[in-house]
Order: C-alpha cells, then sequence, then structure tokens
C-alpha cells in the first residue's frame, strides 16, 4: 500500500471532506459488461491539505457530469467515505493465482465543486510532456542514424551485419560503438580508418534535423582480442 494512503486506513469510514486534481477520463468495463467512463484524481487531500493518495479513480457519476467540462488541473473539492477494498484476482480458477490485495479508497462522492485551479500540476505536466517529446525525437534521430551505420557495414551477398552495434540514448547523448568482428577494418591503415571515421561522421552530420550539436567526437581503438573498433558520440542541445 503508498504510503499516502495509509493516511486513509487510519480513518476507515471515516465520512469527511477531500480535494483532488483532475488529470483525465478512463474506462472500465462495468458488471454488466459495457464500457464505463472514469475520473482520475490525483493529489488527494483531505481538509487540511494533508496528502492521503497519490492518486484515485472515481465513477463518472452525475455529481461530476454536473460540474461541466472538466479541464486538466482543475480542483474538485467532494465529499466521501473512507471505504476498505480488496483488488486483484479474487476468482476460484485453478490456472489464475489469487491476488487479492487490501486498500483504501474514497467511496460515494457527493457535493462536488470546482474550487480552483492546480497551476504547479500543471507546470509539472507540462514538463514532462515536453521530456516525452524530446525522448521521441532522440529515440527517431536515433533509428535513423542506427539504420545507416547497419546499411554501412552490411556484407555483401549477405543478410547478416559485419559489425556489432551497441548504441546507448540518453537525453542529450547517442553514443555508438561499431565492433569489427568480420575482420573488414583490420586492413586499414590508420589514415584510412581516420578518413572513414569522418566521411561517417559528416553523413551523420547530414541527417541530424533539428538538434544543435555540442560536440561530435570521433576515434577508433583496439579491444581487448585486437579486434578495431569505431566510436561515435553525439552531446546535443
Amino acid at each position: 500500500m503508498k504510503s499516502e494512503r495509509t493516511k486513509l486506513q487510519e480513518n476507515e469510514n471515516y465520512r469527511g471532506v477531500f480535494s483532488g486534481t483532475f488529470k483525465r477520463f478512463g474506462e472500465k468495463r462495468g458488471y454488466n459488461g459495457y464500457p464505463e467512463t472514469t475520473v482520475l484524481l490525483v493529489n488527494i487531500q483531505d481538509r487540511d491539505g494533508t496528502i492521503v493518495g497519490d492518486h484515485l479513480w472515481f465513477n463518472y457519476t452525475k455529481g461530476f457530469k454536473e460540474l461541466g467540462e472538466l479541464k486538466v488541473g482543475d480542483i474538485i473539492q467532494f465529499d466521501a467515505r473512507v471505504k476498505k477494498y480488496y483488488k486483484g484476482y479474487q476468482g476460484y480458477r485453478e490456472d489464475v493465482p489469487r491476488s487479492q490485495k487490501r486498500d483504501y479508497k474514497l467511496s460515494h462522492p457527493t457535493k462536488m465543486s470546482i474550487i480552483g485551479i492546480n497551476y504547479d500540476f500543471l507546470e509539472e505536466l507540462k514538463k514532462k510532456q515536453e521530456l516525452e517529446e524530446q525522448r521521441e525525437k532522440y529515440e527517431a534521430l536515433n533509428k535513423k542514424i542506427y539504420r545507416y551505420l547497419i546499411s554501412k557495414f552490411l556484407v555483401k551477398n549477405k543478410s547478416n551485419v559485419s559489425c556489432h552495434l551497441v548504441y546507448i540514448l540518453s537525453k542529450k547523448e547517442i553514443c555508438y560503438t561499431v565492433v569489427d568482428y568480420n575482420g573488414e577494418l583490420e586492413s586499414l591503415s590508420s589514415d584510412e580508418l581516420d578518413e572513414l571515421l569522418l566521411r561517417i561522421k559528416n553523413k551523420i552530420r547530414s541527417v541530424i534535423v533539428g538538434f544543435d550539436i555540442i560536440s561530435f567526437k570521433t576515434d577508433w581503438f583496439f579491444d581487448k582480442k585486437r579486434r578495431k573498433k569505431l566510436l561515435f558520440r553525439l552531446s546535443l542541445h
């Protein structure tokens, strides 16, 4: 049980005033098999401002509907009772392990009203969305460079890739190491390897759109088994 919900456990069957921030609608399967709309509230607080739950789901009842169009960040105040419930599989199929867990929720909310806007939550949500968009951009760029490197080191007349590629993706850096497993780089001199690195570097630069390159380091070296390795490390903004 989440630590915040211990506050609910301590007040089982208590009915009081609570508030939460609207995040989104959801959906669940009802008892009749048809989908039912649900409401997700986060940052659940009691009347004193004490956090009693990080999130709770509610049925989209008449009381919520009467609030009109709900917007992300709306702070909704309501009366509710603290109730114990069990979640997880509670059936009798032998091939499905029972997984009952006790938890606490706020039941039968009434007297709903919108009492404000949670600007801190909106700011936090905006930052998360920006990070997710940035991650998706890096993922797309990573795949593009990865495909190019694979095509660059594809063995002629074979379907396998001659050089193993290891890449690390973070928010600000992409790193690729090409390992010469099949000996394609073995005969190249130092100058030829430097020239190869430069050609690949220029090609990778040409596919980078929408990013500012802070640094782009390339190098080649030998591993413990004396195999040549090419290194590409990009720091992007």
